[in-house]
């Protein structure tokens, strides 16, 4: 059995964006403590992982859906008929 080689994706052009993350003690004069702010750095790391994946998810359904939309303009013919269609009426004409 044949082994394929495995074909890895181009990344995607992206602009990097920063955010700020802000948390409030809601009127409470204290500040967090280690654990609270591993908590919020951890979900914010979960949070930030989780929003890439999904724009890659997208990202890729976006593009298959064009190459799909592509393919089946190229199938089309100039006049918006299969291509299989049009040879066989060239066909019938030239005979």
């Amino acid at each position: 059995m044949k082994e394929w080689a495995k074909i890895d994706e181009k990344g995607f052009l992206s602009k990097k964006k920063k955010y700020v993350v802000c948390v409030d003690t809601l009127g409470q004069d204290r500040e967090l403590t280690e654990d609270q702010r591993r908590f919020v750095l951890k979900t914010i790391a979960q949070f930030k992982q989780i929003w890439e994946e999904k724009e890659r998810e997208n990202l890729r359904r976006d593009r298959d859906r064009r190459i799909a939309q592509l393919e089946k303009e190229r199938e089309l013919g100039d006049n918006g008929e299969p291509a299989k269609l049009q040879e066989e009426e060239e066909g019938y004409v030239e005979d």
